[in-house]
């Protein structure tokens, strides 16, 4: 099926999903004088030493001691450009947000300007928290802001279920973004399940679509690698001498036993989408499983009929705030015959009744006037 331009918007998660499966970017370098570099986490630092946690295997984290005598350079990632990662996302959209959603975004970006008050950041967390402050107060009124329109108090209760959909897959296009593709695709599946009917619910199949590719080749290149290290870490420890030898097999069984753990957490949730976890065959075997169930039937969707009949939807809107019911029930008509399960036509035929029914009213009371107003024909 030909995808549109609306469906390119996605690409730009994809590709940050995609550089975001590789080991975190913000890991700390070591650079030695002997030209090692070793990258990793620094835990601590001493007057003589540094303490870093790095991996020695896939899934399989060790503590490396590095004396500084030794050490050349330290290259660590800025501390505000770290939190900045985590709170670019904090900002107004073209929905609004639950309640409690704005004092959650705004005491974080408020914590950032008392942290870092000189960052190249700051302006911009500084206009996002003023736009916040606006936009709260009218949410506090009850409004509701949908596709940049505010909508009053009496008519938020109609959006309920829309809302509740685009909350969703903005949780699921945050955590795409940040490279958690496990977790957007849960989100996904419980997106498709509770509010099929949502705006953004071909915008979500699409991204969810180039995801589940992405995450079954970096399953197995991950666990193709974890194996191959593991049998390295095999021939390794038989050249090691005791306790050296005992210490690393007994972090390597604790990554595995950790690992195991998780994919039966998620079995416990019941979760759609398991982890990726290179140290437990099951994990890779499950989501292929899931993978070639769910993915045919989501390219299988025409979403560009789907966004149409949103767009349409939006029209009838439009149409009828001019009164022109003409327009408006073309627009629905289009609407339904593009995807029918599109939860606002309901709300949006029942408007247009409405609307007809007032200017039907308004007419006869015209009628009404003009016939009082008309001059008595003398006999």
């Amino acid at each position: 099926m030909a995808k549109g331009f609306l469906h390119r918007r996605s690409s730009l998660l994809v590709a940050l999903a995609l550089s975001t499966f590789v080991p975190a970017a913000s890991a700390d370098k070591v650079t030695l004088k002997s030209g090692e570099v070793v990258e990793g986490k620094i835990l601590r630092e001493t007057e003589t030493e540094l303490v870093l946690s790095v991996a020695i295997s896939a899934g399989v984290l060790d503590e490396r001691i590095v004396k500084k005598e030794e050490v050349e350079s330290v290259s660590q990632q800025g501390a505000d450009v770290a939190l900045y990662e985590s709170l670019k996302y904090y900002k107004i959209g073209r929905d609004s947000y639950v309640p409690a959603a704005y004092d959650t975004m705004m005491r974080a970006l408020e914590s950032f300007l008392g942290r870092h008050p000189d960052s190249t950041y700051a302006e911009e967390i500084k206009q996002n928290l003023y736009a916040l402050r606006d936009e709260e107060a009218r949410v506090k009124k009850g409004e509701v802001k949908w596709n940049n329109r505010w909508y009053g108090p009496d008519e938020a209760d109609t959006l309920a279920y829309q809302m509740a959909g685009v909350r969703l897959y903005a949780q699921m296009k945050e955590k795409a973004a940040r490279g958690d593709a496990i977790t957007a695709l849960n989100l996904f599946a419980r997106l498709e399940k509770e509010y099929p009917g949502s705006r953004d619910y071909p915008d979500a199949v699409d991204l969810a679509a180039r995801l589940i590719p992405l995450v079954v080749q970096e399953a197995e290149r991950r666990t193709a690698e974890a194996q191959r290290q593991q049998n390295q870490f095999k021939a390794r420890i038989d050249a090691v001498a005791e306790p050296e030898r005992s210490r690393l097999i007994r972090t390597n069984n604790n990554a595995i036993a950790r690992e195991k753990a998780q994919y039966e957490n998620a079995e416990k949730l019941q979760l759609a989408w398991k982890p990726i976890l290179p140290l437990d065959d099951r994990s890779l075997v499950a989501l292929r499983n899931t993978a070639n169930g769910v993915l045919p039937r989501l390219r299988n969707m025409n979403t560009d009929k789907m966004r149409e009949a949103v767009e349409a939807g939006f029209a009838v809107e439009r149409a009828l705030e001019k009164k022109d019911v003409a327009t408006a029930e073309q627009k629905l008509k289009l609407a339904v015959s593009n995807w029918k399960e599109y939860e606002r036509l309901a709300y949006l035929n029942d408007a247009i009744k409405a609307v007809k029914e007032e200017l039907a009213e308004a007419e006869k009371e015209a009628q009404a006037q003009s016939a009082n107003a008309a001059p008595t024909k003398k006999s």
